[in-house]
């Protein structure tokens, strides 16, 4: 399985990764919570630590293809993790198609 793992602000996807192991969705998660502190979204590190800990308790077991989880950092800001198809190519990511994103095509 493969994930596509996004930093949202507001509606707007800041930072899209593709990944094909879920400990590097996880690491991916983490760092780009991490990006919302002093930048745009000024996430204090307690909303940030909330996140994460959410995401330690949760993971990303139930985050199957078509699957979509949303961890919040505060009012307008998360980090969405999407489940994707093995086969899925970059340019297949149904979210990355909906946002009009377009897509490096280097999967981590």
């Amino acid at each position: 399985m493969r994930w596509h793992v996004e930093l949202n602000e507001n509606g707007t996807p800041v930072r899209v990764e593709h990944v094909d192991d879920e400990g590097v969705a996880t690491t991916t998660v983490r760092e780009l919570a991490a990006e919302t502190h002093g930048g745009h979204a000024r996430a204090s590190t307690d909303e940030i630590e909330r996140a994460l800990g959410r995401l330690a308790d949760e993971g990303l077991g139930d985050v199957v293809p078509g699957v979509e989880r949303s961890f919040e950092i505060n009012e307008g800001v998360s980090v969405v993790v999407v489940g994707l198809e093995d086969a899925d190519t970059d340019d297949q990511c149904a979210r990355c198609r909906r946002n009009g994103i377009a897509t490096t095509g280097s999967p981590r």
